[in-house]
């Protein structure tokens, strides 16, 4: 079939209509959104974090070199263009509000994505409401870069379903060096899955035969090779075979795609040119910024290497039933029947139907299941007689379907925050196969209750995200007035913040709260013109090298009136080493010279041995909240 014999299918709602719906979805979360945004304040404070190097990065520090950071440029040249264009200072109510844009434009692209895939609005409207329900995870890292690396990713989804597939594969490419150049496993993944798509749909011969075998081998010893250094834990053990036997059902599918509407070459190109273009763009203001690359590349893949890959300690393993394991083996033994039976067995759609169903279930009441539950399943985009009215969305379901699988790696080490950022392509893949299931466009009563009962949800969630915002107290600090916490937090900050205020010059915290140095004005400790820089992160303890922290403690040696803040529950969140703090040359310092004066809550506050000074009792409760990112 050429390109020039697909047609446009009737059955697409009209732009006029789709628009006002868009919009109407739009403003509707948009409520929601903001108040879910301003509600709460992780005590890990990779909020503050984050601020704290797009502050350096704003005010003329030299990445890399003033500033330590493991994340990408293209994060920082994001933020500080837009915030030179607006001129809005760096703070947390801007912050925020950067977040609830992000949330609206990937719930919005993600239900685009679907609707070109499935022609349903009722679809699109469900993968809408799905995809900002799972995006509350981002409220509990607000200017964390895995925002833009989840507006990049699904906008590599959305490509695939571009009207024009050059172009879509531009961008993609483009989107795929950003997010290398933010994180770069991320990127490395996206990068894969746009690879291993293009590649089992280009034509057969000899040389991209070779090419498929080559790219199937590495997709599938991706996962052990990633995860090599844990294979002596089970948990490590049944992620690692869940993604492999789920990558296997993919790519027993995927050249069912290549007699349907092959790749041309000139696509090929145009994805690694659009990645190449940006890639060395970003390079060169990198450059134009007298930032070195050596000092980038050590930053980015050396730093990241020693500490995510190579030891140990830097591990939490996801909470995986063994018993998945068996799912993935039933999923690929069905892939493998399929693609040998050039279709599935029984009647038409019943397995997609089932499964996007049980998908569609999970996704609304039980989340956490849909790693182990959708990702074997992802084939079942690319069984060969879906969506067979319609051929031109082909590439874009090997796109989302490879994604899918190779981004559940994200995951490891630390599943965390990246265990919620998995789920937005599970999800697309779910309401996809469910109306791959219908095999037609959903009746207009139903398709009416479904955007109904979106329409209806979207002001209760409204509703109950504002109860909770008002249940809580201001935390009323400078450039955070607008952010809600739980009164007892929020009395520690202000018993924090006054004291600081009032007797410090300087002053460390373990683990770190850049966030005080926000509402305080104080300095960081630590020279800018001397390398680490400042003590800008929350998890200097292991981030940071002994010699960067012996550095950091001659500096602060220099401060007489400097204080500290020690957090027994907070150290025992990031030390998954179980270290003692001997082990961290500046925690020994801190205990070693410095003295416990006033607590409130689980917040100790420090002066020098040698000050004679005492300070109003905090908040007298005592709570150890231990919690996972």
């Amino acid at each position: 079939m050429n390109r020039s014999e697909i047609k446009s299918p009737s059955s697409l709602p009209s732009p006029l209509t789709t628009t006002a719906w868009f919009a109407f979805l739009t403003l509707a979360a948009s409520f929601a959104t903001y108040y879910r945004t301003f509600t709460g304040f992780a005590e890990w404070d990779d909020e503050g974090t984050l601020m704290m190097m797009v502050r350096q990065f704003v005010t003329g520090s030299k990445l890399y070199h003033e500033i330590f950071s493991g994340y990408g440029p293209a994060f920082f040249f994001v933020h500080g263009l837009w915030r030179h264009l607006t001129g809005i200072a760096v703070d947390h109510n801007s912050t925020r509000l950067a977040t609830v844009v992000v949330s609206l434009a990937v719930a919005w692209i993600c239900a685009w994505t679907v609707l070109r895939m499935t022609r349903s609005l009722a679809a699109a409207s469900v993968a809408h409401l799905l995809v900002f329900r799972a995006l509350l995870f981002l409220t509990n890292e607000p200017g964390h870069p895995q925002e833009l690396c989840m507006l990049f990713l699904v906008g590599v989804a959305a490509c695939g379903a571009a009207r024009r597939v050059g172009w879509g594969m531009a961008v993609a490419g483009a989107l795929a060096a950003a997010l290398a150049l933010t994180k770069v496993n991320v990127g490395v993944f996206a990068l894969a899955a746009i690879a291993l798509a293009l590649v089992f749909q280009m034509p057969g011969g000899g040389f991209w035969r070779m090419l498929r075998y080559a790219a199937a081998f590495a997709a599938l010893a991706m996962p052990f090779m990633l995860m090599r250094v844990h294979m002596n834990d089970a948990s490590a053990r049944t992620y690692c075979a869940l993604v492999t036997l789920s990558m296997g059902g993919v790519l027993a599918c995927a050249a069912a795609f290549r007699s349907r509407t092959p790749i041309r070459l000139s696509d090929c190109i145009a994805a690694k040119a659009g990645f190449v273009l940006a890639f060395a763009a970003c390079l060169l203001v990198l450059v134009a910024l007298g930032i070195s690359l050596p000092t980038t590349y050590n930053a980015l893949i050396t730093n990241q290497l020693k500490m995510n890959v190579s030891p140990g300690f830097w591990y939490v393993p996801i909470e995986l039933s063994a018993a998945w394991v068996l799912w993935a083996l039933a999923g690929l033994g069905a892939a493998l029947m399929a693609s040998m039976r050039g279709g599935l067995p029984g009647p038409a759609g019943t397995v997609q139907l089932v499964s996007g169903a049980a998908g569609l279930i999970l996704a609304a009441i039980a989340p956490a299941n849909l790693l182990g539950f959708t990702t074997p399943l992802c084939w079942l985009l690319l069984v060969p007689d879906a969506n067979a009215k319609d051929k031109r969305y082909d590439h874009a379901r090997l796109l989302l379907a490879a994604l899918a699988v190779i981004q559940t790696l994200t995951a490891y080490p630390m599943p965390g925050s990246q265990a919620y950022f998995v789920r937005i392509p599970l999800i697309l893949v779910t309401v996809v196969v469910l109306m791959d299931g219908l095999r037609a466009s959903l009746a207009r009563p139903v398709a009416a209750v479904i955007l109904a009962g979106v329409a209806l949800a979207y002001p209760l969630l409204g509703y109950r995200a504002k109860r909770q915002y008002d249940a809580m107290v201001s935390l009323n600090q400078p450039g955070a007035e607008r952010i809600h916490v739980e009164p007892e937090l929020a009395h520690d900050y202000r018993w924090m913040v006054t004291n600081l205020r009032l007797h410090c010059d300087t002053f460390i915290a373990l683990p770190g709260l850049p966030s005080l140095y926000f509402w305080t004005g104080k300095p960081m400790a630590g020279r800018k013109d001397q390398p680490p820089g400042p003590l800008n992160m929350d998890q200097w303890m292991d981030l940071f090298t002994p010699e960067q922290q012996t550095t950091i403690a001659a500096d602060f040696a220099l401060h007489p009136d400097a204080c500290a803040i020690y957090h027994p529950s907070g150290v025992d969140f990031w030390n998954t080493g179980n270290h003692p703090i001997s082990d961290w040359p500046l925690g020994a310092y801190m205990m070693a010279n410095f003295k416990v004066i006033g607590e409130s809550g689980d917040y100790q506050f420090m002066v020098r041995k040698e000050r004679n000074l005492e300070i109003p009792a905090g908040w007298l409760r005592k709570t150890i909240v231990q919690r996972r990112r």
